[in-house]
């Protein structure tokens, strides 16, 4: 019989070996362990994350929303005139009205998003106030009362138009102010200023203007 070379023995026992180790790692592998190689350089690779969802928000709202001019009526047969800058016609208001004490503008916030149109609803003089000499008038101002933080930029903005005086002439009038409320810090608010005036024939009883204000987003900003 033939004898094996030496050589031909040191081959086999190579390939006996590659075949037991490629055995052990496929163990291994299905077991779902690890895999390390004593005497060869190994790495191993792992991942992880962490995720949050940014909502997109149009919302605006009424930062100072409300003001009285207190109780009183229109004396001496004169009308009565107020705003609320703080004048009042005491030559036609009673006692019991404060104009100084409504002498600040209502102020409007965008404290979401989305920059938005802006939109405004009020009453008009017979609705709110009824009487042959009743009148209501608004005006806008481009921030806070002290013109801070204006929040009609960029565009068309409309706010010209309202910077003066504007009588409520239609019953729920409605119009457009803005023509781009903006978000964020030092440029979202705009503020709403009105004037009153009646006389002896008004209505009686609390009398309320709901000023409804109407954000729409703008696609693409």
């Amino acid at each position: 019989m033939q004898e094996i070379s030496n050589q031909t023995l040191a081959l086999l026992l190579i390939i006996a070996l590659v075949i037991s180790l490629g055995g052990t790692l496929l163990s291994l592998q299905k077991m779902g362990q690890p895999i390390a190689i004593t005497g060869l350089a190994g790495s191993n690779v792992t991942r992880g994350n962490f995720t949050l969802t940014v909502s997109d928000v149009t919302w605006i709202n009424f930062s100072r929303k409300s003001c009285s001019f207190g109780t009183g009526y229109a004396i001496g047969g004169n009308p009565c005139k107020m705003n609320t800058s703080g004048y009042e016609n005491l030559s036609g208001c009673s006692t019991g009205f404060t104009g100084a004490g409504c002498n600040f503008p209502l102020e409007i916030k965008n404290i979401g998003n989305n920059n938005v149109t802006l939109n405004l609803t009020f009453k008009n003089s017979s609705a709110f106030l009824g009487g042959a000499s009743a009148q209501v008038w608004f005006k806008m101002l481009n921030g806070t009362s002290t013109l801070t933080n204006p929040g009609c930029r960029q565009r068309n903005t409309n706010m010209s138009k309202f910077a003066s005086w504007r009588e409520i002439s239609r019953a729920w009038w409605s119009n457009r102010t803005c023509d781009r409320f903006t978000f964020g810090t030092g440029q979202n608010t705009v503020s709403i200023h009105m004037q009153v005036r009646f006389g002896p024939d008004a209505l009686t009883g609390q009398r309320i203007n709901l000023i409804t204000a109407i954000g729409t987003t703008i696609i693409g900003g």
